[in-house]
């Protein structure tokens, strides 16, 4: 079995001798051009919908036994609908989801979205915030400290913030 820090169960195996593959991240969609909008030109080949179905024969094809499904979209609605993905196909083992870190409903939001044992983070895509403090922020940083109290992880997209004041953040959380 797969367990988190914290005891979370990840997933579970009757693999007894075998090391378990899991591709570690995968987005799946419903595409539309309004909600993938970032999905330009050079990436043309994604503008298509990508569901479960698609994805099970090429894990199978290529010694894989699961995957965990990471939001493509900030919002509570597709991290709903990956729990509910993950319902109907065994071989998501984990969902890495969204909630606004920054909310003064969090508490609720998390208590509802983790009853799911699937849940096993949250993401952030900071660098489309506008503000490069906006890791620095005390109500996100509060979100994040949050997490702990439900056996998540946080995962932080900064590819444009990798120094500056992402990193006086990420020395920020690991002080907590």
């Amino acid at each position: 079995m797969g367990w988190g820090n914290h005891g979370r169960k990840l997933w579970t195996t009757e693999l007894d001798t075998e090391t378990m593959r899991i591709d570690a991240h995968q987005h799946f969609w419903m595409y539309s051009e309004r909600e993938y909008g970032w999905i330009d030109d050079s990436m043309a080949a994604l503008r298509r919908d990508f569901l479960p179905a698609d994805l099970k024969p090429e894990l199978e094809r290529n010694g894989f036994q699961g995957c965990v499904a990471v939001q493509a979209r900030q919002t509570l609605e597709e991290t709903r609908w990956l729990l509910e993905l993950a319902e109907h196909a065994p071989f998501i083992l984990g969902v890495v989801g969204w909630v606004d870190l920054r909310s003064p409903r969090l508490q609720f939001e998390l208590e509802s979205l983790a009853v799911n044992p699937k849940l096993v983070g949250v993401r952030h895509i900071v660098q489309s915030e506008p503000d490069e403090r906006f890791l620095l922020q005390p109500d996100f940083l509060r979100g994040i400290a949050m997490l702990e109290e439900f056996d998540l992880r946080d995962e932080v997209s900064a590819a444009a913030f990798c120094s500056g004041p992402s990193g006086e953040a990420a020395d920020q959380e690991r002080s907590h």
